[in-house]
């Protein structure tokens, strides 16, 4: 019994203390309760705010010029979408700033006009940085290759796309590796707008498979920079070779005859050539279209057997 009394006794103690805490607690919050600011202060803090939401947009279109210079779409639009929305924040935060500046002191109201006129200038340069990266970089023969994509395919479809592609791995070729690899990539990423890889889409899967193989074997090409002539010369190239997997050879008719000054039949040159699994570019330049079209569609109708020695040796490359 006197232990319940004394525990309740503890209990009255107990609460008439913490009564109290609570009570000076209360006192002590009041007592430290800040003062209200001034309008010159409120107005001040407006200015402030404002003029750094300004001062943030130049950040923000630094990073819409590094997305188009890494020519990334993407990464341009978000950037491009940061640069808008800033843009907006900050006329409203000026505008509500401005509202209270008859209560700001003078050197808070010199920051307006300086992040007016701030503003002004990052209006000028987003009206600037309105046309968003290709995703994509031209190669050297862009036009070269989009008019023989795009050239009417005369004849029977077959033959028509197969001569279609020999002259467009005619123009490969001339590519730098580095400009063979990039397009190779542009031909796999398919990106939206890319004019080459929509017109190589077209194209049936095993001849757009067998352009990407011969893009992708540039480099083994270029290494490939001597090629041997009958006599013991040598030739060097500075252009890209290609295998004579190409429309810029000419086989001559039976009753053709080659040049006084020139020993060499230009079949064994393009024999050696085949041999060799690269061309002698400057000897094939000198060949009109005629003579190249018709070697193209000599060795895209060669058939095993035929008696042809030089589409036997294309069929092996």
């Amino acid at each position: 019994m006197g232990r319940a009394g004394m525990s309740e006794y503890e209990s009255r103690e107990h609460g008439r203390s913490h009564d109290h805490d609570v009570s000076y607690a209360s006192k002590s919050h009041a007592s430290y309760t800040p003062a209200p600011r001034t309008p010159a202060e409120q107005a001040r803090d407006e200015i402030l705010s404002a003029a750094r939401v300004v001062s943030s947009i130049t950040s923000s279109l630094e990073a819409v010029r590094q997305a188009h210079a890494a020519n990334d779409p993407a990464r341009w639009h978000e950037a491009r979408g940061v640069v808008d929305r800033c843009l907006v924040t900050a006329e409203k935060d000026l505008e509500r700033a401005r509202t209270r500046s008859h209560d700001a002191e003078p050197a808070a109201r010199e920051q307006i006009a300086v992040a007016e006129a701030a503003l002004a200038q990052h209006v000028t340069a987003a009206a600037s940085l309105t046309e968003a990266p290709l995703g994509w970089k031209p190669v050297a023969r862009e036009a070269e290759i989009l008019a023989i994509l795009y050239a009417p395919a005369d004849g029977a479809a077959r033959s028509a796309f197969a001569h279609k592609e020999a002259e467009l791995k005619a123009e490969l070729a001339r590519l730098s590796p580095a400009e063979s690899h990039h397009l190779m990539a542009r031909l796999n990423k398919r990106i939206a707008g890319d004019p080459v890889a929509a017109a190589i889409a077209l194209l049936v899967p095993e001849r757009r498979a067998r352009i990407v193989s011969f893009l992708g074997d540039a480099r083994r090409r270029a290494a490939l920079t001597k090629v041997p002539i009958v006599g013991g010369a040598t030739h060097r190239s500075n252009a890209p070779h290609t295998p004579i997997d190409v429309a810029t050879t000419q086989s001559p008719s039976p009753t053709s005859t080659t040049a006084a000054a020139d020993p060499v039949s230009f079949e064994t040159q393009v024999r050696q050539m085949i041999d060799a699994r690269t061309p002698d570019l400057d000897a094939l330049a000198t060949i009109d279209g005629t003579k190249r079209r018709a070697m193209a569609r000599q060795l895209e109708g060669y058939r095993p057997g035929s008696g042809d020695p030089l589409g036997a040796r294309y069929v092996r490359l």
